[in-house]
């Protein structure tokens, strides 16, 4: 692997979008094309592309992809509402979602976005979603089930939870979770 998270000092403590990018490489090491939705800044975007994966960055506010490109991101962006995603022809191996895609959509949403993130997915394609499970000032909190329910009628079916980015093992009570679904 080379790139950015290969290259760096490994006494170095890695960010979250290091971290994430971590954990996508070592399950799917084979560098495939990857979207990711409520991109933000951009970084694990730009980690991504470095580590030879294409990628897609979508996000809605234009002001996060000038960012992306001003910090080096070269790849695809689009400026679209994540819950919007429509990418005619586009198939990825992977998506990623940004913990507000999922916590700040209503109950009623949730469904019909991973829906379409699912219809742009390869068959065995995997979705990874890294969300707080506790309500804090900053952000919204979902139940496991109810996320897991959403994947279920999108036709992802679950595959692994992780406690962090960094690949800990999940447990009962954690404020954090990452979870890995895969399309049928």
């Amino acid at each position: 692997m080379s790139g950015p998270v290969a290259d760096r000092d490994s006494t170095a403590p890695l960010g979250p979008d290091a971290r994430a990018a971590e954990l996508i490489a070592a399950r799917h090491p084979r560098h495939g094309r990857v979207v990711i939705l409520g991109a933000g800044d951009g970084k694990l975007a730009a980690i991504l592309s470095g580590m030879r994966y294409a990628v897609v960055a979508v996000d809605a506010d234009p002001e996060t992809g000038r960012a992306a490109r001003q910090a080096g991101f070269a790849g695809g962006w689009l400026c679209q509402a994540p819950s919007d995603l429509l990418i005619p022809g586009m198939v990825f191996d992977l998506a990623v979602l940004g913990p507000d895609v999922v916590t700040e959509r209503a109950r009623s949403t949730l469904t019909p976005m991973l829906t379409r993130v699912s219809g742009h997915l390869r068959p065995g394609g995997e979705v990874f979603a890294g969300f707080p499970l506790v309500a804090t000032a900053a952000s919204d909190a979902w139940l496991l089930r109810d996320y897991d329910r959403a994947c279920w009628a999108a036709d992802l079916s679950y595959v692994a939870r992780f406690a962090d980015w960094l690949g800990t093992p999940f447990r009962t009570g954690l404020p954090y979770a990452v979870s890995v679904h895969r399309a049928g």
